[in-house]
């Protein structure tokens, strides 16, 4: 039985490694020992103690959305009927005392060196610098079991199937015999998609309901929550002045500056919309102003109101894509990085939208789309 129960921990491990195995979301764990250290503490050690509502809000009967990030909490926040949620349990990353109040110091050392134990004996030391967050997720994932301890009817929901914390919650979840929902903030990526026995699937696009179905779901636990119309990725023939270049940071500053070259070349004016992730936003500023571009940082507004700014959007893998036909925009996809990573949430193939790999090709796509306002 033990060792049974030790094969299970192993997967589980393995589980939380799951978003740095993926190469294209590993950027974030590129970090080393003595960094994993101050993280750590300032998570675990430091961090002031949390409120009541935190612990009380896993109660029989509940269903619990668990997040971690603003979009998560503004998606959580605001979710349909469809998505029963109780309460909405937030949990900062930099502060997470819960961990330390639910297991005690010598539960928390305990665990600790359990989890780097079996992280160890598969990992091997080279990823002795990457454990934090991986570790951080087994601290959640047992800490939740002891939440949901003697509970009855109890529905755990998350919003994102990579970050290691919302797997520790999933599987907390699981070991305890309680229900376990997916509910999708924004578009779910292929290189993502895991099934980890969620009860019900909520994903906001019928192109992701069919990518899921691809991959193995039951279709009967996978629900749509909006639907977008095949025609909203046409131009409807309004004069388009105005583009929006949404930027995340898969996409290169080439890249960037190749789509604003042929855009000026139709004498568009152009707008950069940053996303809020993005590293880079002090050399985006110093591009747009070379290129006389405006500039949105989706840090202080939101996409809603930039899309009501402008008559077309250009954007590479981004989930503006999605919002800007949901808004009724038109849209193009444009992606001149690695094969692998072309239409990485599905929206293009689904959509059939129109799509650029090259200046040339985005040439031939804004011709199709009657864009050139070259002799206005």
């Amino acid at each position: 039985m033990a060792m049974a129960t030790e094969d299970c921990e192993q997967r589980i491990v393995e589980d939380l490694f799951f978003e740095q195995d993926v190469d294209l979301l590993a950027i974030s764990y590129k970090h080393g020992v003595l960094r994993s250290f101050l993280i750590l503490a300032r998570s675990l050690v430091f961090s002031p103690p949390s409120p009541a509502s935190l612990r009380d809000a896993i109660v029989s009967g509940a269903s619990v959305a668990v997040v971690f990030f603003p979009n998560e909490v503004q998606a959580a926040s605001t979710a349909p009927a469809q998505v029963r949620i109780d309460h909405v349990l937030r949990i900062d990353l930099h502060s997470m005392a819960l961990v330390r109040e639910q297991l005690g110091w010598l539960g928390l050392y305990r665990e600790t060196v359990r989890f780097v134990r079996l992280a160890l004996a598969s990992r091997g030391w080279r990823h002795i610098g990457r454990l934090t967050y991986p570790l951080l997720g087994w601290l959640l994932y047992r800490s939740f079991q002891g939440l949901l301890a003697g509970k009855s009817d109890v529905a755990l929901i998350t919003t994102n199937m990579q970050h290691p914390l919302s797997i520790g919650v999933v599987w907390a979840a699981v070991s305890m015999q309680q229900a376990n929902d997916f509910y999708e903030h924004a578009t779910t990526p292929r290189v993502v998609v895991r099934d980890r026995g969620y009860r019900n699937v909520f994903v906001n696009f019928e192109h992701t309901r069919h990518m899921l179905i691809q991959q193995g779901f039951d279709p009967g636990r996978v629900h749509v929550l909006q639907r977008i119309k095949a025609s909203q990725a046409i131009a409807d023939g309004r004069p388009i002045r105005k583009v929006g270049i949404c930027i995340n940071f898969f996409d290169s500053l080439k890249a960037i500056d190749d789509i604003a070259s042929v855009l000026r070349e139709h004498a568009l004016e152009i707008s950069y919309r940053v996303h809020d992730a993005d590293p880079r936003l002090s050399r985006l500023r110093r591009l747009a102003a070379r290129r006389n571009a405006g500039m949105s940082d989706a840090r202080q507004s939101r996409i809603e109101t930039f899309l009501g700014t402008v008559d077309l959007i250009v954007a590479g893998n981004s989930n503006v894509l999605a919002d800007a036909l949901m808004a009724g925009r038109p849209v193009v996809y444009y992606w001149s990085g690695r094969p692998d990573m072309f239409d990485y949430y599905g929206l293009v193939g689904y959509y059939h939208l129109p799509h650029a790999c090259s200046k040339s090709s985005l040439q031939a796509v804004l011709a199709e789309l009657n864009v050139d306002t070259r002799q206005c």
